[in-house]
């Protein structure tokens, strides 16, 4: 299977492989098989290192914030990104995603281009749990000094 890609490309920029791997992905998803990628790239570091594999199952009920998923975004190949938040935005729901060595969260996605969840990590010969500390969100300091992470951001930005 072709690696996940870190950044956004253009489709047209994508390679064969990755514009025809999205619906293969999708139906195998869908008839509720977990399968896995290879990961490729640094924007989930530490997290998620060029070399590992993501193990992606399907949602078990709506995604959450904080959650590592596979999404296809605009237009573009297939990425593992954190969801970071959700906007209601024309009555439907945006996914915010955000690689943990970004900046900002991507432009967002619908759900039905969130495709999964991440649920284990092979690394070095090791099957690791996605509820491992190791994937958990990066932490920084808002302010107060404390460290906090993005999903505690988002959920105190909705509460205002």
């Amino acid at each position: 299977m072709s690696p996940v890609r870190p950044a956004i490309r253009s489709l047209a920029n994508a390679s064969p492989v990755e514009r025809d791997a999205a619906p293969v992905v999708e139906a195998i998803l869908a008839d509720g098989h977990a399968l896995r990628i290879p990961v490729c790239g640094v924007s989930m570091h530490p997290a998620l290192r060029e070399g590992d594999v993501a193990v992606i199952a399907p949602f078990l009920g709506l995604p959450r914030i904080g959650q590592i998923v596979l999404a296809r975004t605009a237009g573009g190949p297939l990425v593992v990104h954190r969801l970071v938040d959700v906007e209601l935005q024309s009555g439907r729901r945006l996914y915010r995603l955000k690689g943990d060595t970004g900046a900002r969260a991507d432009a967002g996605v619908l759900r039905e281009e969130l495709y999964g969840r991440l649920i284990a990590v092979e690394r070095d010969g090791q099957c690791l749990d996605a509820d491992d500390p190791a994937f958990a969100p990066p932490e920084r300091s808002v302010g107060t000094g404390r460290p906090v992470s993005d999903a505690m951001v988002a959920v105190a930005r909705r509460r205002r």
